[in-house]
């Protein structure tokens, strides 16, 4: 019987043109696929990036779709599974690695008895960014989070983004809320609509590796703006975050708002230097958001 998948990459200032081409020799290799590659440029204004992704018009199998302004990271996913062709669709954050064998794990594990195929994350190793880099080392220590096993136990609370597999038949009754235009938490809301229309989900061993990281400094602003995210949103996402949990606790509200005014500026300092002490950030982003309200 043939077989067929839409692969789907959101893209904004990076270059993309290894992982498609990555993508094209692994789905290629599959005997009796049917496949697409649809990239979305969602607004890049990196000139370097948008000639570098062009010439991947001309690659067979590939749709590229140029956008004028940026749709954000919720609509332009939408976007996407109304361009997919097949009743499958893989989603990848388009800055990522492939392992071996990638798209024929998925490939697998595609039937009727789920509608989304979670693959995760890992990390490539670098013993510089490990003592430098705060968004790897918070990735790094949360890997034991993200096994398997974990993500199984609370398989809607666990969903990510950077690399999944959904049925189109999900898609039709569950969509990403488009009000979540600004970085953070549409793919939380997205796991907790999953779980309310009772799709059938699934979490297996089929990483795909990160390898590149912002640096602190950009990597912190990025978290801030989550924070105010969480903070429009939070009553949708009740039930969703460890912050929004925290933050029914009326002393420990009390005192990090104290802590927060006292030294959240100390923390900050730190945590975009070149040492950047990790238990900082949670005490950072909760103490962050309480001070929003």
């Amino acid at each position: 019987m043939t077989r067929g998948i839409s692969i789907l990459l959101p893209v904004h200032n990076n270059v993309c043109s290894q992982l498609v081409k990555n993508l094209y020799e692994q789905a290629k290799s599959v005997l009796g696929l049917e496949y697409e590659i649809v990239i979305v440029d969602d607004g890049s204004t990196d000139e370097r990036c948008t000639k570098e992704n062009a010439s991947l018009a001309d690659m067979e199998s590939c749709r590229y779709i140029v956008l004028e302004e940026n749709m954000g990271r919720a609509r332009v996913r939408n976007y996407l599974a109304s361009q997919a062709r097949y009743t499958w669709m893989i989603f990848l954050d388009s800055d990522v690695l492939l392992p071996d064998m990638f798209i024929s794990k998925y490939l697998d594990r595609m039937d009727e008895s789920v509608g989304v195929i979670c693959g995760g994350t890992d990390i490539i190793e670098d013993a510089s960014l490990a003592k430098h880099n705060l968004r790897y080392r918070y990735e790094s220590s949360a890997l034991k989070k993200h096994s398997v096993k974990q993500r199984n136990s609370r398989p809607y609370h666990s969903f990510a983004t950077a690399n999944f597999a959904i049925n189109k038949k999900v898609v039709e009754h569950c969509h990403f809320d488009e009000r979540f235009s600004e970085y953070g938490y549409e793919d939380v809301l997205f796991g907790k609509t999953l779980a309310e229309h009772s799709v059938p989900i699934k979490h297996i061993d089929n990483p795909v590796i990160l390898h590149t990281f912002d640096s602190n400094d950009v990597y912190l602003k990025k978290v801030e703006t989550a924070m105010h995210t969480l903070h429009t949103f939070r009553k949708d996402l009740r039930g969703y975050s460890p912050i929004l949990a925290k933050a029914q606790n009326a002393l420990c509200v009390c005192l990090m708002r104290l802590w927060h005014i006292t030294f959240g500026r100390v923390e900050r300092k730190n945590l975009i230097g070149t040492h950047p002490f990790l238990p900082f950030l949670n005490l950072y982003k909760f103490g962050y958001y309480l001070n929003l309200a």
